[in-house]
């Protein structure tokens, strides 16, 4: 039914086992280029990698400190919600705001910052344990959260270890704010 005339009528597919139409070839892979060269042209110009961050937290034993670390290797600029949950020996630990969550920090893109917490006056507890989790919004609106680390310090043995996620239960569960 369809077919190429050159009246006021649009170019139509021709009916199966129609005759081939070299002029309806050339449109069709001319719309094709042009669809395609407008998308990888796009998106080239518009890239929007993921944003996410990079969490560290080790314990310092020749000043009994925690040193939390965050790095942003991405392209955007975050501002970024540190939470750092302390219990020594089943109590916890009231954190500053910045380390509780209520100050955030902007971290520019490929760039990170330390902290340092005292943990001087708990040298004679028995079980230091600590949850950091961090959460972040991007320069495009965009948020996330990073999985917790989880540390259990023991500051008389001078020993600390990553909890393993099989082991999170039996060290954390119970704890108050946990």
């Amino acid at each position: 039914m369809g077919s190429y005339t050159n009246g006021n009528r649009l170019v139509t597919i021709p009916q199966l086992g129609g005759q081939y139409d070299p002029n309806l070839a050339i449109v069709t892979m001319t719309v094709i280029a042009v669809i395609w060269y407008t998308y990888f042209t796009y998106r080239s110009v518009h890239r929007e990698p993921t944003a996410y961050l990079l969490l560290d937290l080790t314990y310092e034993r020749s000043f009994d400190g925690l040193r939390p670390a965050v790095t942003n290797p991405s392209e955007r600029t975050l501002e970024v919600r540190l939470t750092l949950d302390i219990w020594v020996d089943q109590k916890k630990v009231t954190m500053d705001a910045f380390y509780s969550g209520q100050e955030s920090k902007k971290v520019g893109p490929t760039q990170g910052f330390k902290g340092v917490v005292d943990l001087n006056p708990y040298t004679s507890a028995r079980e230091i344990l600590v949850r950091m989790t961090a959460r972040w919004t991007d320069d495009l609106g965009d948020s996330g959260s990073t999985l917790p680390i989880y540390k259990r310090i023991e500051p008389m043995r001078a020993s600390y270890d990553l909890v393993a996620p099989s082991e999170i239960d039996r060290h954390f569960k119970g704890l108050p704010g946990f």
